[in-house]
């Protein structure tokens, strides 16, 4: 029998962000409306010793449907992460899954994802490539209460090849790699100063007695080998400091 095809364009008002944990193989939030299998799952899940979910997701039903479905949320509830809209446009023929647009307008700029996997592949292979393009350096920190006087823009790209059941398969696997770069911008003092391990500046700065550190320019590159990341080089000139 021919596998059934599923079209649709679907848009919201909003999005809640916690929503998208089952994606991943995470449990929804417990503090949230949640039926009692759900609750339990959450509490198994917050006494785990890992970070990264490991429930196996079962890619195998992407064999028994195709589909093209495009989602749009016109604002994203997530109080912890400066979001504004969210974009999502995939296609599902024989087994193969194509996200060509995964969209989040982060704090005035947006990330982008795309990835592709083939559940015909045993483990299951994936390729993700995902961009960042003028987001707020500023408002991405907001919620966390450190570097007050930072601000500039952030921006960059990265591509991850990875295999596996779950997301922490996924990322235990990666190999590829990712850089990012800010332009015109200013970094709390605090942070230059740990940055470049000189503590007797970083307790001036910590008392307030400096406001930030006007930069000229910012890079890092994290590359991926089979799970492990390293970080080379990263390089901040600063009116005040370089170092990498």
């Amino acid at each position: 029998n021919a596998r059934p095809r599923v079209y649709a364009r679907l848009q919201s008002r909003k999005l809640d962000f916690d929503d998208l944990a089952g994606l991943i193989g995470a449990p929804p939030d417990p503090e949230e409306t949640v039926s009692a299998k759900q609750q339990l799952q959450a509490e198994t899940f917050k006494k785990r010793d890992r970070v990264l979910p490991d429930k196996s997701i079962k890619f195998s039903q992407l064999q028994q449907i195709d589909a093209d479905v495009e989602y749009r949320a016109l604002r994203v509830q997530a109080p912890k992460l400066p979001l504004d809209d969210f974009t999502l446009h995939l296609t599902i023929d024989d087994g193969r899954l194509e996200m060509d647009r995964l969209d989040f307008g982060v704090a005035q700029g947006t990330v982008g994802i795309t990835f592709e996997i083939d559940a015909h592949d045993s483990p299951v292979r994936v390729k993700l490539i995902t961009s960042a393009d003028q987001v707020n350096l500023s408002e991405l920190l907001a919620p966390y209460d450190v570097a007050d006087d930072s601000f500039g823009t952030i921006g960059g790209q990265g591509t991850l090849w990875m295999k596996g059941e779950s997301l922490a398969q996924w990322l235990a696997s990666s190999d590829g790699g990712l850089f990012l770069t800010m332009t015109g911008g200013r970094l709390d003092a605090l942070l230059v100063e740990l940055a470049g391990l000189d503590f007797a500046e970083s307790a001036v700065a910590f008392l307030g007695t400096d406001t930030g550190v006007p930069i000229d320019c910012g890079y890092t590159d994290l590359q991926a080998r089979s799970g492990v990341v390293t970080i080379r080089p990263f390089l901040i000139d600063s009116k005040d400091t370089k170092f990498q």
